[in-house]
C-alpha cells in the first residue's frame, strides 16, 4: 500500500531535520521508513530530491511517497 502526502512547513521555532519533522508529522511512519523514502528520491522539497540531512524552512513545499511493508523497496 502507498501513501502520498503533501504539506507546507508552518513556522518552525528550532532547526530540524526533514527525516526527523517528518517521522513526527505523519502516524507509524518511523525515521528509518523515511530516511529509506528519501534517499529513494520519494521525497521532495519544493519540487527537488533531497538528503535526509536537509533542514526544514517554513514555506517548504514538502511531497512524501510512503509505501508500506511488503512493497517494492521497502522490504527488510
Amino acid at each position: 500500500m502507498e501513501k502520498n502526502y503533501s504539506f507546507t512547513v508552518p513556522e518552525v521555532r528550532t532547526k530540524q531535520r526533514i527525516d526527523k519533522y517528518i517521522s513526527n508529522f505523519i502516524e507509524n511512519a518511523s525515521r528509518t521508513k523515511v530516511k529509506k523514502a528519501i534517499d529513494l528520491g520519494f521525497v521532495t522539497v519544493n519540487g527537488e530530491p533531497v538528503k535526509s540531512n536537509y533542514i526544514v524552512k517554513p514555506e517548504d513545499e514538502i511531497d512524501i511517497e510512503l509505501d508500506y511493508p511488503g512493497e517494492a523497496g521497502y522490504t527488510s
